[in-house]
This record gives C-alpha cells, sequence and structure tokens, in this order.
C-alpha cells in the first residue's frame, strides 16, 4: 500500500486481492473490482489467506475484504494489516429486484450457518432495512433451528427464502429448485471499493 504522502498509478499495481469466504465467490466478485479499478485482481478463500506466509504478501498493495469477514481476516493478516481494507457489500442487483417485486408486507427469511449467525446474519439484516426500508420485512435464522427444510419451506410461512452461501452449498437440488427460495449472494458495494481504492493510493 503506498504511503500517504504516494501514490500507485493503476498500471504499477501488480496484483491486488480480495478475501472471502469461499474461493468461486471471492473469484465472482473480484469482476467488480477489476473493472472499478482498472488493474489485476485476484480471488482468494479465507482458508487460502491464512496458509500464507508474510513472503507471499509483501508484493500485494492491499488486500480487500468482505466486510462481514474482516475481524477473521484482521487475526491472521500478520504484516499485511496495515495493507487490509474492509469493503461494505449489498445483496446482488437480481435479487434486489427480485425482493422489490414481491407483495408489500411479505416476510423474508435469512437462513445463516450457526458459525456466521451472529456476524453475516446481524449485518445483512442491517443492510435490508437499510436498503428496502419498512416496506418489507425481514427475519434469520440459524439452520440447526430448522429441522427439517424442506417441510418448513413447503409450509409457506415466508415469501421468500434466502440463504447464505456457506448454507446455499449444502442444500440439495430439490431444495435449490423450490420456488421460495434463492442464495442470498452479495457483491462488494461500487461506493465502497471507490472508498478503498482512494484509502490504497491507487491513482486511475
Amino acid at each position: 500500500m503506498a504511503r500517504k504522502d504516494e501514490s500507485t498509478s493503476a498500471a504499477s499495481v501488480e496484483s491486488f486481492w480480495v478475501s472471502t469466504e469461499d474461493h468461486a465467490l471471492a473469484s465472482h466478485r473480484v469482476q467488480l473490482s477489476t473493472k472499478l479499478w482498472g488493474i489485476r485482481v485476484a480471488g482468494m478463500s479465507v482458508g487460502d489467506f491464512t496458509t500464507l506466509g508474510n513472503g507471499d504478501t509483501r508484493h500485494w498493495t492491499a488486500v480487500l475484504v468482505n466486510e462481514h469477514l474482516y475481524e477473521d481476516v484482521m487475526a491472521v493478516a500478520g504484516e499485511i494489516k496495515p495493507r487490509l481494507l474492509s469493503v461494505r457489500m449489498r445483496l446482488d442487483e437480481r435479487l434486489r429486484r427480485r425482493i422489490r417485486r414481491l407483495p408489500r408486507r411479505s416476510t423474508v427469511l435469512l437462513v445463516c450457518s450457526d458459525d456466521d449467525f451472529s456476524r453475516t446474519g446481524r449485518a445483512m439484516l442491517r443492510h435490508c432495512k437499510h436498503v428496502f426500508g419498512t416496506r418489507w420485512r425481514f427475519r434469520a435464522k440459524k439452520v440447526s433451528e430448522i429441522p427439517d427444510l424442506t417441510s418448513f419451506i413447503l409450509a409457506q410461512r415466508y415469501r421468500l427464502f434466502l440463504f447464505t452461501p456457506l448454507v446455499w452449498e449444502t442444500l440439495s437440488g430439490r431444495i435449490k429448485r423450490l420456488v421460495r427460495v434463492a442464495p442470498a449472494f452479495s457483491e462488494p458495494d461500487p461506493q465502497s471499493l471507490e472508498e478503498t481504492r482512494i484509502a490504497a493510493g491507487v491513482l486511475l
């Protein structure tokens, strides 16, 4: 990362990494970062990040981190801590459109893994309240609180069931094909990416 009195041109950046919860998701999310920053961006999971030594990260300009995972990554960041930048996340555009098509006062349930409920679940509920206001209602449950997912979904107590990525990957194909079910995929907020670009001292 450039010092406060220095800047780095986009053309001179050797690499810029995004650390997230899953390698496939990381690769998907960096596409937006690459487009907005005009530099090469690579995706990496938190699990892979924790196995790196300081020498492997020395040439990185910065590490962008999903805001929900910032504390986890910070705990293992080592010498790269000063270059660790949290990026705000938002539900992807397709999902936002789907929610806005729901009848007024519909209730949407977010299903999280037990491990990320307190971190991701609460953060996403705050995000939904901020984006959608009171027109729709949002609730959250741990997946362990729902012993029979299929029956629970078919009971139609909720208009839409959103599953965080960690839970989505464990679902059967039959559940994923149910009409009221969708993955709660998120993407980096473009404004937040712009803020982190400035903080990293990268010039376009």
